[in-house]
């Protein structure tokens, strides 16, 4: 709910450079359906998925060589463990916070612009950037001073109706 005029301003983080590394990206049919059942909470495969697939990666690798090997991965947690938190979440309304979505900064700025296309979205994108956030610029300019906290490569992105 954005009143006219209005501004969101979001840090989104890119899966490449974060623990959702392994992770695929969202689409817009999986947003789609998540509006249309109107969710407030991870799904039984968002939470298996985060889970299952939150590896230990070196960011700084990451960044200095394109590819980094799957192989060279560790997980923080197992299969199993993924399991039980996504079987809590289904048969007793358990509560285990995750990434439900996955996005790198060109995937997110395609799918609010697909949205807005198809009219299910009333919003554009005032300003965004690639940048990571620890640093002190993003590519459009100074990243603003609540960044500094944050180790995480984002899409700095600001909506406006």
């Amino acid at each position: 709910v954005l009143n006219p005029g209005g501004r969101i301003i979001l840090a989104v983080p890119d899966r490449r450079y974060t623990f959702d590394y392994l992770r695929p990206l969202s689409t817009l049919g999986q947003l789609l359906e998540a509006r249309h059942e109107q969710r407030t909470r991870p799904t039984f495969s968002q939470v298996y998925d985060a889970f299952s697939m939150a590896a230990k990666v070196d960011t700084a690798l990451c960044w200095s060589r394109p590819g980094y090997p799957a192989g060279a991965f560790e997980f923080y947690y197992t299969r199993e463990l993924a399991l039980r938190l996504a079987e809590d979440a289904r048969d007793r309304g358990g509560y285990h916070d995750c990434h439900c979505w996955v996005f790198t900064y060109e995937s997110f700025l395609d799918l609010v612009a697909q949205a807005n296309a198809m009219g299910v979205l009333d919003a554009r994108i005032a300003a965004s950037a690639a940048c990571t956030l620890s640093e002190s610029s993003c590519d459009s300019g100074a990243a603003p001073a609540w960044a500094a906290a944050s180790a995480w490569p984002s899409a700095l992105v600001t909506y406006s109706r």
